[in-house]
């Protein structure tokens, strides 16, 4: 039996992914979609509990995964990534302790 995966979001995220043009929020989408559908993430790094997907772009996604959730926590840039990332722990933080 395959389960399919959920890609629940937080506001910040979804605050982020209002705010892309409409080629990045496509090219997002799509692979949310690859995600959700066959479990494929592509490029991604994990560390500290996240699950970071990447695009040639510079795009960043930053997820928390326990099955069958991707929570999609944030959305940011190469440029911003150390502060992005720190974002992403501290909802991260907030979440577990609801």
């Amino acid at each position: 039996m395959i389960v399919k995966l959920t890609t629940p979001a937080t506001a910040e995220y979804l605050k982020w992914e209002a705010s892309l043009d409409a080629s990045d929020r496509r090219r997002v989408q799509a692979r949310l979609e690859m995600i959700r559908e066959f479990g494929h993430f592509g490029l991604v790094n994990r560390f500290n509990g996240l699950t970071e997907l990447k695009w040639a772009n510079g795009l960043r996604v930053y997820t928390y995964v326990v099955h069958p959730n991707v929570v999609l926590l944030l959305g940011g840039n190469k440029r911003g990534q150390e502060k992005d990332i720190q974002r992403a722990l501290k909802i991260l933080s907030d979440l577990k302790a609801q």
